[in-house]
């Protein structure tokens, strides 16, 4: 039998095939750097987009924002005014009042009887003066306990008088009737 050595053309065979590896090997290496190239700059293009979309939504919540201190600072500037408007208001109503008070207190007193001081605080009214008796003190307080624009006269001091002799000084608290309130129940009715 022939012998047939088969050792150069499988050696031949073994870097053939080697070299086939080398290339596929190299050939695969060169595709994932392809590919890690082109992935890394896909996400990077998006992180860009990203950022970019970002920065708009950024400027848009800045631009809302200087709105909605435009809006607060309006809203506090209507507030304020109408504020103004309703002191205005309640001035322009009330200011018939203190005629209303005054004619009160003109119609109630009597001969004999004379007011030295009138202070309004509030709706407190209190009235200092002198009688000749307390009939007139009492006529006083029955008449403004009549009046429409004042209520719940209450008589806090009496004494003799360090100025006219027979006479009694007084010192007399009544309220005054909040004609706002009054109206106020009036238009819910």
């Amino acid at each position: 039998m022939r012998q047939i050595n088969l050792l150069p053309w499988r050696e031949e065979l073994r870097k053939q095939r080697q070299k086939i590896f080398i290339q596929i090997t190299l050939l695969i290496g060169a595709v994932t750097l392809l590919i890690m190239i082109a992935a890394g700059q896909l996400v990077s293009h998006q992180i860009d987009s990203q950022n970019s979309r970002n920065n708009l939504i950024q400027a848009q919540i800045n631009v809302l924002n200087t709105e909605i201190q435009e809006v607060r600072a309006l809203r506090k500037k209507r507030d304020q005014l109408l504020d103004w408007i309703g002191i205005v208001q309640n001035l322009q109503h009330n200011r018939s009042d203190i005629v209303h008070i005054m004619n009160s207190i003109a119609n109630a007193t009597e001969p004999q009887l004379y007011l030295t001081r009138l202070q309004l605080d509030g709706n407190l009214l209190t009235l200092e003066g002198e009688a000749a008796g307390n009939r007139q003190i009492s006529n006083l307080m029955r008449t403004l306990a009549q009046s429409d624009v004042l209520i719940n006269p209450t008589l806090t001091d009496v004494s003799a008088s360090t100025i006219n002799r027979g006479f009694n000084h007084f010192t007399l608290q009544i309220e005054h009737k909040d004609s706002s309130a009054t109206l106020a129940q009036e238009a819910k009715q």
